[in-house]
């Protein structure tokens, strides 16, 4: 009976094993200094998707956190956000205010065109969404949500293994709702954000350049 039990215990190990998600065995990439608080901010953004859906925003901010050299949280606010002309809003924001809900970053390298890359990963929280927002007008006009994960170019503004307290945070997509990369480096699964536009889901992508900047120096080790 004990040898059975041991035996059923370790299938049920091998089982959770074989669930954790593929980010679990992904390469990290460190940044030395943290824990370490940081902004973000960008200039225009732009959410597309594969339906011809199209939000555009002026700019963005927002603020996070690295808890260990590889993952952090951030909350991101864009701003004068219009679709076809109309503004898009987060419930409890201001008009073309769009505003995400609490998001993990992970430090990973990523696959660009065959080349190993920094990235970072942006993901949601479990069962949940990057945003929701609505695009109306007297009441008419679409409600979006959008889900998925999305991974983001590091840019730096240092060599590597250089102290620094900026880097940039690049979204590129090769064509509407198609982003540039979408895979680890090494790992299988693919990463893309999905946006539910009044009940019609279709892959999305995001375009645009950011700024990290860090409450105080800290090093990439890559």
């Amino acid at each position: 009976m004990t040898k059975r039990i041991m035996l059923l215990a370790l299938a049920a190990v091998s089982v959770a094993m074989f669930a954790l998600p593929a980010v679990a065995s992904a390469e990290s990439w460190i940044l030395d200094g943290t824990p370490v608080e940081f902004s973000t901010s960008s200039g225009l953004t732009k959410l597309t998707t594969t339906s011809g859906e199209t939000v555009e925003c002026q700019s963005s901010s927002g603020s996070g956190s690295y808890s260990n050299s590889t993952t952090a949280t951030a909350t991101l606010t864009f701003h004068t956000c219009k679709s076809a002309g109309v503004n898009c809003t987060t419930a409890g924001q201001p008009a073309g205010t769009i505003k995400s809900n609490t998001l993990t970053t992970h430090n990973r390298w990523v696959n660009k065109d065959g080349t190993k890359t920094l990235g970072i990963l942006f993901t949601p929280p479990t069962g949940g969404d990057f945003a929701t927002f609505a695009c109306k007008i007297f009441g008419f006009g679409p409600e979006i949500t959008v889900t998925g994960s999305v991974i983001g170019e590091v840019e730096l503004t240092t060599a590597c293994n250089t102290a620094t307290t900026t880097t940039h945070l690049n979204f590129q997509s090769t064509s509407a709702g198609h982003q540039t990369i979408t895979t680890l480096w090494g790992t299988a699964g693919t990463y893309d954000l999905t946006a539910d536009v009044s009940g019609t889901p279709s892959t999305a992508s995001q375009d645009g350049t950011g700024t990290i900047s860090f409450a105080k120096s800290v090093t990439p080790t890559c």
